[in-house]
């Protein structure tokens, strides 16, 4: 569906079993009119599948799961993680954590703080919150609130994977000129803080 026509979104879940060369429709994750897109799936360790979804409408991430490999999922629910419009990006660690890249802000005129959180309980909780991005405040008050120095103050659209050494990488659109790459360890993610909205559940 168009850019534009956030009410007839909807999420579906897709296989291929010939490396991508074709593709079957697996299951419906989120229906026309609940302003859900942009999925990212992870498998818990109990075996189920964890989806977290970009809300068009609401300001907060949503997840739903499936219990049969995903061909059916749960009614997606509202999370305490906030969500602006924004895409998401999430990955289980080795250690059991998952790790979601979001911007932790509901203002969807901004797309900062780029930030990662940690959960060791499935994504009920998330005790650790850490910028990945940020811009100084005096710049966060200027009339045009994405551009810094002629540039969009924007870090956006993430992708996160883990390598086989334990550290965690991150690509984002580093203000709509060039795409990053950072790489961090899991416990560096629990040594900082963030500036966003939601500043997670004590540990």
């Amino acid at each position: 569906n168009g850019y534009r026509d956030h009410p007839e979104h909807y999420t579906d879940l897709l296989e291929s079993k010939d490396g991508g060369e074709t593709w079957t429709r697996r299951g419906s994750m989120s229906e026309p009119g609940q302003n859900l897109a942009q999925s990212t799936v992870i498998r818990l360790q109990g075996g189920q599948l964890m989806a977290f979804f970009r809300s068009r409408k609401e300001r907060w991430v949503f997840t739903s799961y499936s219990y049969d490999d995903g061909r059916t999922w749960t009614k997606p629910l509202q999370t305490q993680i906030p969500n602006n419009n924004c895409g998401i990006a999430a990955v289980q660690l080795q250690s059991g954590a998952i790790a979601l890249i979001f911007n932790n802000q509901r203002d969807d005129r901004f797309r900062w703080p780029l930030s990662i959180a940690l959960s060791y309980d499935d994504g009920f909780t998330w005790p650790f919150i850490r910028d990945l991005e940020d811009d100084d405040e005096g710049h966060k008050l200027a009339s045009c609130p994405r551009c810094v120095f002629g540039k969009k103050a924007e870090y956006s659209y993430p992708s996160v994977l883990q390598s086989k050494d334990g550290y965690i990488h991150v690509t984002y659109t580093y203000k709509r000129a060039f795409i990053k790459h950072v790489k961090i360890g899991e416990e560096w993610c629990k040594t900082g803080s963030t500036s966003g909205a939601f500043h997670g559940h004590d540990p």
